[in-house]
């Protein structure tokens, strides 16, 4: 019986230093973070644990972390209708969006299979200017399809309208999110259309804007790697 309350006195060492989602830890019956550990009863990510009869402590759950996967300006590319054109910038290449002009880009980014599915998936638009301090109106178009799925089905199209703040820094990188997309349990790619909608009153950059590249964020299970 030693041995046990040596285990469980270094489960109540891991659940101090974790901050969620309670586990239920169980021996013949009794949970003992419930009847020994008291306010120990905390373990991140675990959703249930036991001590065998052998006396070894299990812990089943899972370890989800943000994720974030890059598209560069070069995973992207302009479309026939209103075009941003492909520039070089600093030592890369970015897509130009002229001021008072909808120019657009596209995009077909394939969901992360390591992507944990009841949370939300956000594409993010990395984007500079030269003005500081003012705001950027981008319009992220996007399609999110599974396999056999149509592919042009624009009832199946969500907008989400960006306000994005340019950096205080002149040509500094800004990675705003949009809205978040729905990506159900057999979703294969999302499919996106990026315009800056330079026409809107509500755009105050007067000046061009460069799109560096698209950020998915998202949420995986690192258990099992």
């Amino acid at each position: 019986m030693k041995k046990l309350i040596l285990i469980l006195s270094m489960a109540a060492t891991i659940a101090a230093a974790q901050t969620t989602n309670e586990a239920s830890v169980t021996y013949n019956g009794t949970n003992f973070f419930a009847a020994a550990l008291g306010s120990y009863r905390i373990v991140t990510n675990y959703s249930q644990g036991a001590v065998s009869v052998s006396n070894s402590f299990e812990l089943i759950g899972g370890a989800r972390v943000t994720q974030y996967t890059w598209i560069p300006s070069e995973g992207v590319r302009a479309g026939s209708t209103q075009p941003a054109s492909f520039v070089e910038r600093g030592a890369g290449g970015a897509w130009e969006f002229a001021d008072n002009q909808d120019k657009q880009i596209l995009a077909n980014i394939k969901v992360p299979s390591d992507a944990d599915r009841s949370e939300p998936v956000i594409l993010c638009v990395g984007w500079d200017t030269a003005t500081t301090s003012k705001t950027c109106i981008w319009q992220v178009v996007t399609h999110v399809t599974a396999v056999n799925e149509s592919v042009i089905d624009e009832s199946q199209w969500a907008t989400s309208v960006v306000h994005a703040l340019s950096s205080s820094t002149a040509n500094g990188l800004n990675i705003k999110p949009s809205s978040t997309n729905t990506v159900g349990a057999t979703d294969q790619c999302i499919h996106a259309t990026i315009i800056r909608d330079g026409n809107n009153a509500a755009d105050t950059i007067g000046a061009s804007v460069y799109l560096e590249g698209l950020a998915l964020k998202y949420t995986k299970n690192k258990l099992g790697e």
